[in-house]
């Protein structure tokens, strides 16, 4: 993993931010999705999506690409996110395990 120190949180928008998440994920899911906020990474924007049961997040950008965004336990408050690309097959398996 490599830590970005341009990755930074964006300011809230006012409206949540579906279009990544509907043009990659099966539309059965989309209801059990909160859209959690937006992280710029270089020139991308990557929203972030939480299950409202498992409680984990898939992370994706405007032309489709899944994230990993992770901040180690032991990293400053003020440290940027490690962020690095994911499978999106997996990212949206995880979504749902609960194992």
């Amino acid at each position: 993993m490599t830590s970005d120190p341009t990755a930074e949180p964006t300011p809230p928008r006012r409206e949540p931010n579906w279009g990544p998440i509907e043009r990659l994920a099966p539309t059965d899911l989309l209801p059990d999705l909160m859209w959690m906020g937006t992280l710029v990474h270089g020139d991308r924007r990557i929203e972030q999506y939480k299950h409202r049961d498992s409680r984990r997040y898939v992370n994706v950008d405007q032309d489709g690409g899944t994230w990993s965004v992770t901040v180690p336990a032991d990293a400053p408050a003020d440290a940027p996110p490690l962020v690095e690309p994911v499978d999106a097959d997996r990212a949206l398996a995880r979504l749902t395990d609960t194992a």
